[in-house]
């Protein structure tokens, strides 16, 4: 399916991960995945490569606040019933130890995302007041009655949103970097 610096990853890795984030959205992973969904998976498991070899380059990533049992309550919850939590877990084929060291793995990689992003992606005040202005009013006037509440009321959130925005499009670009600078083969299905 792909190779990234002669590490391999193979049809079943991408059924897996395909799996898996269906069970992490609270769905039962019973039926395979179509093509688009396979390429997509596989993507996401070379970024995921890409990004791991940049976690352990780094200085030991700082340990999540969260328990591994946390995150496991925390995927119960998205089921309508712990029948269906069950369901899906055994449809989907691996330990409740395997799931955890997945999400471990995840966040460490979201702590190097944040710690080496988050900096260059802070927003200008000015960027702020235009979000506020051309966004968010529109939007909150169209979802309700009354005035929008004052920009000193909402501008953490907004800047949290434009340094999410700008935090995603230089990871696309980090991540580009990534493939270019490494060994990346991708295979069609």
């Amino acid at each position: 399916m792909a190779s990234v610096d002669y590490r391999a990853i193979t049809s079943s890795d991408v059924e897996a991960e395909y799996r898996l984030e269906r069970f992490l959205n609270g769905e039962i992973p019973s039926s395979p995945p179509d093509t688009d969904a396979r390429n997509r998976a596989r993507d996401r498991l070379v970024e995921r490569a890409l990004l791991s070899e940049e976690v352990e380059k780094g200085a030991p990533a700082d340990s999540s606040d969260k328990a591994p049992a946390a995150d496991w309550e925390e995927i119960q919850r998205k089921f309508a019933s712990p029948e269906a939590f069950q369901a899906a877990f055994q449809a989907l084929g691996l330990s409740k130890e395997q799931v955890l060291k997945r999400l471990q793995r995840r966040d460490a990689i979201l702590h190097l995302i944040d710690r080496r992003l988050r900096q260059e992606a802070w927003p200008e005040p000015s960027d702020v007041e235009t979000y506020y202005k051309k966004t968010f009013v529109p939007s909150y006037l169209k979802q309700n009655k009354g005035p929008a509440p004052a920009l000193a009321e909402v501008g953490d959130r907004i800047r949290e949103i434009l340094t999410q925005q700008k935090i995603n499009k230089l990871l696309d670009t980090w991540l580009q970097d990534l493939k270019t600078s490494h060994r990346v083969e991708l295979h069609d299905f």
